[in-house]
């Protein structure tokens, strides 16, 4: 399990844990759980204070825009590549919106410049242990086909370094939301929607709109 707050949640596998957490951090919290002898794995970011800042804010909800769309796009019979590129293309999208890259949408994703601040991919399999067996290409290198009952994560992130070329807002912003999903013949069911993970979910939780 990762429990990352401030810059730290920019580590994709931060594990030391001892960090403190401050007032106008987000907190990323990335859980595996078993039950029944099934693994699930879960993310979720939120602000230590109950609010997120405007700068927060964008970049949560461009991530969370990523996720949704994601989850709406997968169906048995598409192509895992697909998915794969298509989170890649929406994502720098993302980034271009927050001015985080500059130039043509297809001259970031040739020249890979997504990649700082989006480093893995879009989910992994889920089963018997939280990184399942199995990969993402067939024995003759072509991408595997979803299928019904396969199920996976759908885990986009941007993780935004503390550098001095980055808009100070923006500086050590990590935000990941991984959701888990199972493929139908016609869509996936997103088996931890019960987990809040809109604005106005989690702010509520904190009593903001009470």
């Amino acid at each position: 399990n990762i429990v990352a707050s401030g810059k730290n949640a920019c580590t994709l596998h931060y594990v030391t844990n001892n960090a403190d957490i401050v007032d106008g951090d987000l907190v990323l919290i990335d859980a595996g759980a078993e039950f029944g002898g099934y693994a699930g794995d879960i993310s979720r970011t939120f602000p230590a204070n109950g609010r997120f800042s405007n700068a927060q804010k964008d970049v949560y909800e461009a991530v969370l825009d990523v996720n949704q769309t994601i989850i709406a796009t997968l169906r048995a019979g598409i192509s895992y590549s697909f998915v794969s590129d298509l989170a890649v293309k929406l994502i720098t999208e993302k980034l271009m919106e927050l001015k985080l890259l500059s130039g043509s949408l297809e001259e970031n994703i040739a020249k890979l410049s997504y990649r700082r601040f989006y480093m893995h991919g879009i989910g992994h399999w889920l089963g018997l242990d939280v990184h399942d067996v199995g990969g993402r290409l067939n024995a003759d290198g072509t991408s595997i086909t979803l299928k019904e009952n396969m199920c996976m994560t759908v885990e986009p992130g941007i993780y935004i370094p503390d550098d001095d070329d980055i808009p100070q807002a923006l500086r050590g912003i990590g935000v990941r939301i991984e959701d888990n999903v199972i493929i139908t013949s016609d869509g996936a069911e997103e088996y931890t929607r019960e987990a809040p993970k809109t604005v106005h979910e989690i702010e509520a939780l904190y009593g903001v709109y009470a």
